[in-house]
């Protein structure tokens, strides 16, 4: 491969920047989590977002406080309130840009910028009102400081003081990079005495942080609840672990690395460790330590392993293969062939049919803005953030209207309509059917109107029972 050629880097970049706008542009409706973080938002001082968050919700606050300034600046509508995560997305392509400059990668930075591309993880959260786009932007940005100067400077004690503050994953890049500047070869004493009064300044700032809002998100239990199964090693209910779980868990942190496919998955991970192993200058433990310093906390059962969360592991696994790449090209022969052709394969784990259109997840928009008026709007749990979102915030919202919570403060002779969301809940799907056989029951007009995970049914009570199509 030609030592240098920058035109080439412009293809992926070209490919991520429209993808990225294609998905952004799109405006897709606020879902659940998201809704309740606007909702936060709108109903939150500043310094409230400094506090422990309503709705069941963990942000970090300088990531809020730029969400709410965008809200407040333009609008609180899906797409300015995206903004801050949209600009994760920057900092990931410049980060990555000065990593691969410093690894001297040189053509071999087509690999991770491909990867970032095509990434349907990194292409849906990264344009999501929620922290995951930051996340991978500030590891990125982290790993180039460290990979451009390892020494001890005024930057990166800042940065490592602000960055839990935008993003909690960034604690793992300073603890590795910390750790592997300090631990470098032929350090003097007088440079490690500076790294480990910049240790003391993070872990000040991080307990502030703790402090503040992390010991309260911690102790929910309905969260912790939810994540024991991203928890590694997973454990089994009868006590001891479960290795299948376990071993399946760990093909989901390689999945969100390189794709759906067992090639990709295979082949990426392959030249990753390649990388990590043969990296000059111990980079390879620089690259890997954030992700296992992860799964150690996850151990500990202070770190959730769900693949939004990990999103920051990807710019050290994506950098490790572009080196294991270089590195086998390097031995020139039929070795060139072979590196090619995994580097190649390593990135090929896309779901093609769906990437090149904007990601869907929910109806909820449609769902809580367009049902019949002549019919009374019942939430269920899981439709009211939304609902409260598009009717009490967003800027074309036409104020909130009377509703009911349940069918029990109904009469009979009401026609309403029972709005659901997030039918990938089971409970939510057994309500809505209990619902309806409720009403049949008792003879009123039932009419089902599924969405995309979501649906409405139309309970009319006011009129002759339906007897069927006719004839």
């Amino acid at each position: 491969m030609p030592r240098r050629s920058p035109y080439l880097i412009y293809l992926p970049v070209a490919l991520l920047a429209g993808l990225w706008l294609l998905n952004w542009g799109s405006n897709r409706p606020l879902f659940l989590d998201e809704a309740n973080v606007a909702r936060n938002l709108f109903d939150q001082s500043y310094p409230g977002l400094f506090h422990p968050l309503d709705h069941e919700q963990y942000a970090p606050p300088l990531y809020l406080v730029l969400a709410k300034l965008s809200g407040d600046l333009f609008g609180y509508a899906e797409w300015s309130l995206r903004l801050p995560s949209l600009f994760g997305t920057v900092l990931a392509v410049a980060g990555l840009l000065s990593c691969g400059r410093s690894l001297k990668l040189n053509n071999w930075m087509l690999l991770p910028l491909t990867a970032l591309a095509l990434n349907v993880f990194a292409l849906r959260y990264l344009v999501e009102l929620k922290p995951y786009g930051l996340d991978l932007g500030i590891a990125a940005t982290l790993l180039a400081l460290f990979l451009r100067n390892p020494r001890p400077t005024v930057a990166i004690a800042a940065a490592g003081c602000v960055a839990p503050w935008l993003s909690l994953p960034s604690v793992f890049i300073l603890a590795g990079g910390g750790a592997w500047a300090f631990f470098r070869p032929k350090q003097t004493t007088k440079i490690r005495l500076a790294w480990l009064k910049i240790a003391a300044g993070w872990l000040l700032s991080f307990g502030l942080l703790y402090y503040l809002t992390l010991r309260h998100s911690l102790s929910e239990s309905s969260l912790t609840a939810y994540h024991q199964a991203y928890f590694f090693p997973v454990r089994a209910q009868a006590g001891g672990v479960d290795v299948g779980a376990t071993l399946d868990l760990l093909y989901r942190l390689l999945k969100v690395a390189f794709g759906h496919t067992v090639l990709s998955i295979t082949t990426g991970t392959l030249l990753a460790l390649i990388g990590w192993v043969t990296a000059t200058e111990r980079k390879g433990w620089l690259l890997a330590a954030p992700l296992l310093l992860a799964m150690l906390a996850s151990a500990g059962g202070y770190y959730s392993l769900i693949p939004r969360l990990v999103l920051f592991t990807l710019p050290g696994w994506w950098l490790g293969a572009a080196l294991g790449a270089r590195q086998l090209y390097r031995r020139g022969g039929k070795l060139r062939w072979l590196a090619l052709g995994l580097a190649v394969a390593s990135v090929s784990g896309v779901d093609w049919p769906n990437h090149f259109r904007p990601v869907a997840y929910s109806d909820s928009r449609r769902l809580v803005t367009t049902y019949d008026a002549e019919y009374l709007p019942v939430l269920n749990i899981l439709s009211f953030p939304t609902f409260d979102y598009y009717h009490r915030i967003h800027p074309r919202g036409e104020g909130l209207p009377a509703y009911a919570l349940s069918t029990e403060t109904l009469s009979e002779e009401q026609s309403y309509v029972l709005l659901y969301d997030v039918l990938t809940s089971a409970s939510s799907w057994e309500q809505l059917q209990q619902e309806q056989m409720r009403a049949t029951a008792r003879g009123c007009r039932v009419r089902l109107e599924e969405q995309f995970r979501a649906a409405a049914l139309y309970v009319d009570c006011q009129t002759e029972p339906f007897q069927g199509d006719p004839e």
